[in-house]
């Protein structure tokens, strides 16, 4: 239940403390477990799946208790050596990792550094650095004809396996069942997607933390398999669409309470939503937009005098209206 997240135990990550505390000071794993262990399960355990990193808080330390050794070390004898994983390990506050990638974000329109984070706190939840080729070393091991590997991949895809499984997220994609996961923190994001029928593995690990990973990563992926795949958006020239950009100023309701207010700037336009942060919307047409941080774009709607009355959002293959207050 630990390993597929159904035990119920709440996420460390969601309590009040994890921002100001222990995201950003060094906080020993006994710490981190000391904050959820009396809190009453978010469910009876086996009943659903919900993610959650104290699961695997816990069974890093049940394995530190084991061992009596560090989890990272048990990881490093049992997974990166065999493998000659060289370019993986664990981070550790104060220790620098030779030629590791800085990670950035977006702040308004600029990109900048990212916060710091003390990642060791993670645990056996996470704190791993790597490259794509040692993770697709780690991935070829799912191929092998060792008969205790086949043995725990047979219980990874067991058909009645629901959104998640030992440590790998089920999913189609492209017609075919995969196995993936993602990851990101602070100026980091990362994904594996594995088509088990193909023998086909796609890795992206980027150091921005709004690249669409999952984005590229199915899109790698229909190349590979031959399937139809999208080429990024490119935007027109700025000065050309923001002749037209004063008619789309404005707020557009979704529902009472929740608007998405779109403004402009010089030859810029924005679209910023209730309680969210402010996003630039690329011209791909007179009266569609498209963002950068998520798969999504939004079509301006006029009416028969040529005025703008509503905002249509599309994503997730889904067309929301958005009437103009």
């Amino acid at each position: 239940m630990l390993l597929n997240h159904r035990s119920g135990i709440v996420d460390h990550t969601t309590l009040p403390d994890f921002q100001t505390h222990r995201r950003t000071d060094l906080c020993p794993v006994e710490e981190t477990i000391a904050t959820f262990k009396d809190l009453p399960l978010e469910f009876p355990p086996g009943a659903r799946f919900e993610y959650s990193n104290s699961n695997y808080i816990l069974l890093g330390f049940i394995i530190e208790k084991v061992t009596g050794q560090p989890y990272a070390e048990v990881v490093r004898q049992n997974v990166l050596e065999p493998l000659n994983m060289d370019r993986t390990g664990f981070e550790y506050e104060l220790q620098p990792v030779a030629d590791m990638a800085a990670g950035y974000r977006m702040d308004d329109d600029r990109v900048v550094p990212a916060p710091s984070r003390v990642m060791q706190n993670a645990h056996a939840s996470g704190a791993l650095y790597s490259t794509a080729s040692d993770l697709y070393a780690w991935e070829k091991v799912f191929n092998s004809d060792d008969q205790a590997t086949k043995a725990i991949l047979a219980k990874i895809l067991d058909p009645a396996a629901e959104a998640y499984s030992y440590g790998w997220a089920i999913d189609t994609m492209h017609g075919r069942r995969i196995l993936a996961h993602m990851g990101d923190t602070e100026g980091f994001k990362t994904c594996i997607l594995r088509f088990p029928a193909d023998n086909a593995c796609v890795i992206v690990l980027s150091n921005f933390d709004h690249c669409l990973v999952m984005r590229i990563g199915h899109d790698l992926s229909a190349i590979l398999l031959g399937q139809p795949y999208r080429m990024p958006k490119r935007a027109l020239a700025a000065r050309e669409a923001a002749a037209h950009y004063g008619d789309y100023v404005g707020q557009y309701q979704l529902k009472p309470g929740f608007v998405f207010t779109i403004s402009r700037e010089d030859t810029r336009l924005y679209c910023q939503a209730t309680g969210q942060g402010r996003l630039q919307l690329h011209p791909e047409s007179r009266n569609t937009f498209f963002i950068r941080e998520a798969d999504a774009n939004f079509a301006f709607v006029r009416d028969e005098k040529g005025r703008v009355t509503k905002l249509v959002l599309n994503q997730n293959g889904k067309q929301i209206p958005l009437k103009r207050l």
